[in-house]
């Protein structure tokens, strides 16, 4: 402004859209799961689009080993492995490589490159592959190759839903053992029950004086059992009748050694959460069908210790 002189000032810049030249076809055999210490090739197939083979280019490779959310189709509603486990995703570069006279490549992935490629859930390996433009440009595509370093995997599936089994009633499971490809196999099934209880202790903090709690988590031994599958079959669990309350249910192959757990509660509605529940906290429970207008309903108050409602 004349007179004043700069009052603000904005910076932008104008470029050009360049549209993607080459083509990248990723292929890999994805039927076959791996095993633990098997190498993989990942093919890379790469063209300009005006038809001539990419050759010369650059290609690159980042491998991410993460738990498989639907390892085995034919099993829908079947969890496997320990529900408590915490598994640490882990990344790894492959081998850079250059396209030949063709436009391929050929990448090798070894998952023992990997920090961490061990859990009792079944893994797979999401692949992407990178074509480097001559402009310096990467054109991605991924594969997605089932990572299955255990010879079994057990897996059982509730009866029930939304992980709660009802009140006073049997907790019925289906189970089974699965090869790496998911065909049932016979086994022999150890289970063991335990219920959930939480203690709770107060106290006084010695600096401020203000009245503090901590709690405990306590592990009571309910049921166990033994429970045979045939080849090709599923097997089954039934538990005793249960109360109310949180409750974990263990699986364990005596052939292979697998595992395999999950947590429910046993009552209407809700589902355990470890830790989270508070001394000066109650769980109200109401029925599923709730009573037309004017009638009487049901509530139940589940509090973390004995004391007056």
């Amino acid at each position: 402004i004349d007179g004043v002189g700069v009052v603000g000032a904005e910076t932008f810049s104008v470029e050009d859209f360049v549209p993607q030249r080459i083509d990248l076809d990723v292929t890999a055999d994805t039927a076959t799961p791996m095993r633990a210490n098997e190498n993989r090739p990942i093919t890379a197939n790469v063209r300009f689009l005006y038809g001539a083979p990419g050759a010369g280019l650059p290609v690159e490779g980042n491998t991410r080993v993460e738990a498989d959310p639907n390892p085995f189709p034919q099993l829908q509603g079947f969890v496997f492995g320990r529900h408590n486990e915490e598994f640490r995703e882990s990344t790894f570069d492959l081998a850079d490589v250059t396209t030949d006279g063709a436009g391929k490549a050929v990448l090798m992935l070894d998952p023992r490159q990997a920090d961490n490629a061990t859990s009792s859930t079944p893994l797979r390996m999401r692949t992407v592959v990178s074509a480097i433009e001559p402009g310096g440009r990467a054109v991605r595509d991924d594969v997605r190759i089932s990572y299955r370093p255990s010879e079994r995997y057990v897996g059982m599936k509730p009866a029930f839903e939304d992980s709660s089994s009802p009140e006073g009633k049997e907790a019925k499971f289906e189970i089974v053992s699965a090869d790496r490809a998911g065909a049932l196999k016979a086994a022999e099934i150890n289970w063991r029950l335990v219920r959930i209880d939480w203690k709770y202790n107060w106290y006084r903090n010695g600096d401020s004086g203000a009245w503090q709690w901590r709690s405990s988590r306590e592990v009571v031994e309910v049921e166990e059992g033994a429970a045979r599958i045939a080849e090709g079959q599923r097997g089954a669990i039934t538990t005793r009748a249960l109360d109310w309350g949180d409750y974990e249910l263990y699986l364990t192959d005596s052939g292979s050694g697998s595992e395999a757990s999950m947590a429910f509660w046993a009552g209407w509605g809700g589902q355990p959460q470890e830790g989270v529940e508070s001394p000066d906290r109650v769980r109200v429970e109401v029925p599923d069908s709730l009573p037309a207008v004017g009638k009487t309903v049901e509530v139940t108050i589940l509090p973390p210790y004995s004391g007056e409602a």
